[in-house]
């Protein structure tokens, strides 16, 4: 009798758990997707308007690779985490007018030319 309860709790737990991540997937529309490729990201430059900014990236090379975004004051003020080829992520950032540079922080890769420019207007 105890396994029937523990199959109905886990039941209603993975149903639960399933239900958030569709929420949350559709509450966050990319605004911006970045191909990452080795050794560069497609495309380099973007221009958003202030606010909320949600950047998705996909990784489209042969290494890991992730994707940042540095203030002027060299502040990462949002990153994704590190993708294995073919994985992709997202993340939001709420941002003001000025210039940002966006990057990828694996080791030696941004001096590759995995770099590119974010303008908010």
């Amino acid at each position: 009798m105890k396994t029937a309860k523990a199959v109905l709790l886990m039941a209603a737990l993975m149903s639960c758990s399933n239900e958030s991540d569709d929420d949350a997937g559709a509450a966050a529309e990319c605004d911006f997707t970045i191909s990452l490729i080795d050794y560069k990201l497609v495309p380099a430059q973007i221009t958003a308007e202030a606010g909320n900014v949600v950047l998705c990236a996909k990784n489209d090379g042969k290494a890991p690779h992730d994707l940042g975004v540095r203030d002027e004051s060299d502040k990462v003020v949002g990153r994704t985490r590190v993708l294995e080829p073919g994985e992709q992520d997202q993340f939001s950032i709420d941002l003001d007018a000025g210039g940002f540079d966006i990057f990828c922080s694996v080791a030696g890769h941004e001096s590759l030319g995995m770099k590119g420019t974010l303008t908010v207007e």
